[in-house]
């Protein structure tokens, strides 16, 4: 039965169904099927949620993709989860002392809701290994690349490289994506209900930033879409980011990256200029 399987089992198992090997078994999906049934009108009529560019996502339907985001308030996975289904199942990678919660209630349903645990501040290989085998396949998993919710703990944030070496190894994009509004839901203790808006960019590829020293080439890719993620929360241009205000100490490429378009774009912006 589905409620008795350990989630130390579930979180290597594939979540789509059309991404799981044959004669595997994937996650079952009645949990995230009933909390998303039960839940689904509350960011569309009670934030007045909207999702835009969601075309950068449903391109990678089967294919597999990162997508990496702001984290500005605990719901943040729940928005993005939302907003992919029902064609697609975004996971999202989480700390594993979340699944020990509750002597692991936390994770009987972070497992059953597709979550993947990953060991923060160390070279968590297993869950590196999981996540990549999951992307391999054709699925979407997320993360704050982060590591936290940006104002609200006192963790050191520094720009992590984890999400581009991933794409690497999986041979899969980063899809940026900003969420705004989401910072205002609870303000001094008082829950609000500001507008919440979701917006997807473009991918971006490993190999886009070739012409870089190859030492250099995912801290290279990693400032550049987060760079795009906080324009995207913002509503601003990635030009108009402070990125040396959000990220002090860590290493700037705004000088090497003025005007950089990714390759990838250029092409897909040629075909799809050709297909009118």
């Amino acid at each position: 039965m589905a409620l008795v399987i350990p989630y130390t089992e579930l979180i290597d198992r594939h979540m789509d169904a059309a991404c799981t090997p044959a004669g595997e078994r994937h996650v079952p999906h009645w949990f995230i099927w009933l909390a998303c049934i039960l839940s689904w009108w509350l960011p569309y009529l009670l934030l007045r949620m909207r999702v835009y560019n969601k075309q950068a996502l449903r391109e990678r339907r089967g294919k597999g993709a990162i997508i990496v985001g702001n984290h500005a308030s605990y719901p943040d996975p729940y928005f993005v989860v939302i907003s992919s289904m029902p064609k697609q199942w975004a996971r999202f990678l989480a700390k594993d002392d979340l699944f020990e919660k509750g002597n692991g209630l936390g994770g009987f349903f972070l497992s059953r809701l597709g979550v993947l645990p990953l060991k923060r501040d160390s070279a968590d290989r297993s869950g590196i290994k999981r996540a990549v085998k999951m992307l391999s396949a054709g699925e979407i998993v997320g993360i704050f690349p982060e590591g936290t919710r940006r104002g609200k703990t006192e963790y050191e944030i520094t720009l992590h490289g984890g999400a581009a070496f991933m794409a690497r190894m999986a041979d899969v994009p980063v899809i940026p994506f900003g969420i705004r509004g989401a910072d205002r839901l609870v303000v001094n203790h008082h829950i609000n209900l500001p507008k919440i808006t979701l917006h997807y960019g473009e991918p971006v590829w490993v190999k886009d930033f070739d012409f870089l020293p190859r030492t250099e080439r995912l801290d290279a890719m990693t400032w550049f879409f987060m760079r795009e993620v906080h324009a995207l929360a913002a509503g601003v241009s990635p030009e108009e980011v402070d990125m040396d205000a959000l990220y002090p100490g860590s290493v700037s490429y705004a000088e090497t990256l003025r005007g950089f378009v990714p390759p990838s774009r250029l092409v897909k912006a040629q075909k799809e200029e050709v297909a009118l």
